[in-house]
């Protein structure tokens, strides 16, 4: 366990513990982790706030770990946990994740990084040993832009059973990166929820085994956007995806002129994959351009493909934004609140994009003023506070190098007289003040630089408080601000905070903003706690069909559920056309209802989804139980 300290771990070997290494709250320190073989009951390895801010030295790597024990549902295991902040602005590198073997014996999480700012997590192999209901390859929540490059995940199955389980889970995102990744035996390869702008970087891909090769959204999630995606090289083995199941899914058909995928015959074998719905999502597009390639994703070790991640010019999802086309499946105004908080500050991050079109800077400008620009520019401040200039990294450089190089000739020295050989006792002593006035020069300047944080902290507090607004990923941005703000000026939570964290914590991202990811950072450090998106977004969902009208049509009344086999909906009108899906998201029924009823029998006991297709408005889905006994 280490907190504030900069070290590095390498070359042990622990067995039987319940934490490997646990390293936190140490952003501007170097931290190595490297070949270490860990077999841990809950976690490898954890790291909160750790993120660092000059990561060409710090490094989780070539660790070999084992996670024991069974994955306890909302408390996932994981062979390496990242709880983050988002703290500084190392996006050229990132915080490196690299060449780990990761085994869990019975599900969980391999990889879990949370509210990163750039993580690298590259060739890392996943494997879970036993089928399970609850397991995850990597994870990722809220990162402001990640990569992930040349993995290889996949679990080891009996009697052909696949589980409730996933290679890749994406929940939101900015810049991001998933190229080159093995992904096999999982049920789904790669699960999208939430807005991340992938724009042409879901590249080289291998999909096997799975019932779904790629999903975005679920029939309690809509809304998922992950931008265009242009002869990108994806590779559907679909020999090895069973009959009857997809390549690929889209739950959400409002999105799918924002998140096409444009394929040609090299990187689908001349057809296109099984995909639903097919219009508009997945298109042949006959074009002489290359499609991507990694030569195998699955033996990836090549050099990694270049990312450009945020540039000075818009992407489709900014456009969208900024013309206000953002669909938000069952969330439209919080969606779009938080997309335009996004945007403001991608535009304080890259200050051309306001000068791009005279519509950006009219964007910017009217939103200045309001919540939604100053909790923006507060975000963006606050992810500064552990980012150090050009100048304050060569004068620490300077004193670690000194430190660093004293120490080692002390060392030297020591081993000689332990040797019994004479040595200068003057010149010892002269290293040994040269060393101490290099350590006491090291901590003058951290001391300095908390000064200064604390103070803009404090200024922070006070522009946060004075941010007035109703809408509820505001108010949760707010009330996070402060708590986080304390927290790290403090170094502890108050009363109540705990709690406060966990009731954001607990929304659906779409509905709750960005602070609901923020907030699951710091909650899964405290209480090792994590959140389901299927069930987030679905009770909020059904929230609204009960309690309020969605889209300016009354909500649509049905009964019963459970049910026997019938469900009937008294206050229908117009045409309605209803699909049924199992939990896989596999189609079992479609029919028109005429009769303001719609008949299951056929279809044998167990949970359903139930989408209402309706001209004109919103597809309106709910999970359904069947129970004919």
């Amino acid at each position: 366990f280490a907190e504030r300290y900069a070290g590095k771990v390498e070359h042990c070997t622990m067995t039987g513990v319940d934490l490997g290494v646990d390293w936190q709250k140490s952003p501007t320190r170097d931290v190595r982790i490297r070949n270490n073989d860990i077999t841990a009951n809950r976690y490898g390895v954890r790291s909160f706030l750790n993120e660092p801010t000059h990561p060409d030295v710090s490094a989780i790597q070539t660790n070999d770990i084992t996670i024991t024990t069974q994955n306890n549902g909302g408390n996932p295991n994981a062979g390496i946990r990242l709880d983050e902040g988002q703290l500084g602005t190392a996006f050229e590198s990132g915080w490196p994740v690299l060449a780990n073997n990761i085994v869990m014996d019975n599900g969980g999480n391999g990889i879990r990084y949370t509210n990163g700012l750039a993580g690298r997590i590259e060739n890392n192999a996943i494997n879970n040993q036993d089928a399970t209901d609850n397991y995850t390859g990597i994870h990722l929540e809220g990162d402001l832009y990640s990569l992930l490059t040349g993995n290889t995940i996949s679990q080891t199955t009996s009697g052909g059973n696949l589980g409730d389980t996933y290679g890749i889970y994406s929940t939101a995102g900015w810049a991001n990166a998933f190229t080159c990744n093995c992904l096999d035996n999982t049920a789904v390869g790669m699960q999208f929820y939430d807005m991340a702008d992938f724009t042409n970087a879901v590249r080289g891909n291998s999909f096997y085994t799975h019932t779904t090769g790629m999903q975005l959204g679920d029939d309690a999630q809509t809304g998922t956007y992950i931008g265009k995606q242009v002869h990108t090289g994806n590779l559907w083995d679909l020999a090895q995806i069973p009959s009857g199941n997809y390549g690929a899914t889209n739950w959400d058909t409002l999105v799918l002129g924002l998140s096409p995928f444009y394929v040609d015959q090299v990187e689908n074998a001349g057809f296109l994959p099984p995909v639903f719905p097919i219009s508009n999502w997945f298109n042949n597009l006959n074009d002489p351009k290359p499609s991507f390639s990694c030569s195998s994703a699955c033996t990836f070790t090549g050099a990694l493909p270049p990312h450009d991640g945020e540039s000075d010019s818009p992407t489709g999802l900014d456009e969208a934004i900024v013309d206000n086309l953002l669909p938000g499946g069952a969330f439209p105004a919080t969606t779009r609140w938080k997309g335009e908080y996004r945007l403001y500050r991608k535009i304080l991050r890259r200050p051309a994009l306001e000068n791009v079109a005279m519509k950006d800077t009219t964007f910017k400008t009217s939103r200045s003023t309001q919540p939604v620009g100053k909790l923006a520019s507060i975000a963006e401040e606050r992810a500064k506070l552990y980012q150090l200039t050009s100048a304050q990294h060569s004068t620490l450089e300077g004193y670690r190098t000194t430190f660093l190089q004293k120490t080692a000739e002390i060392r030297t020295q020591d081993s000689l007289r332990q040797a019994g050989s004479m040595i200068n006792e003057s010149a010892y002593a002269t290293l040994v003040s040269q060393r101490n006035i290099a350590a006491d020069q090291i901590q003058a300047f951290y001391y300095t630089l908390d000064t200064a944080r604390i103070s803009k902290i404090n200024t922070l507090l006070v522009q946060n408080t004075a941010v007035v607004d109703t809408i509820l990923p505001a108010t949760n941005q707010k009330g996070l601000n402060d708590i986080l703000l304390r927290f790290l000026k403090t170094d502890s939570l108050a009363t109540g905070d705990l709690d406060d964290l966990i009731a954001i914590a607990e929304q659906c991202p779409l509905e709750g903003g960005d602070a609901v990811l923020e907030a699951r950072a710091l909650v899964g450090h405290f209480t090792g706690q994590g959140f389901d998106d299927y069930t987030a977004c679905g009770n909020a969902q059904q929230r609204q069909f009960i309690n309020s009208e969605k889209d300016g049509a009354v909500v649509l009344k049905w009964y019963p559920n459970p049910t026997t086999g019938m469900i009937f909906f008294p206050d229908i009108q117009g045409e309605v056309k209803a699909e049924v899906y199992n939990q896989l998201g596999q189609l079992q029924l479609r029919q028109n209802l005429t009769d303001a009823r719609l008949d299951l029998g056929l279809l044998p006991n167990g949970v359903y989804v139930v989408r209402l297709l309706r001209e004109e408005q919103a597809p309106v889905t709910r999970s359904v139980v069947l129970n004919k006994n």
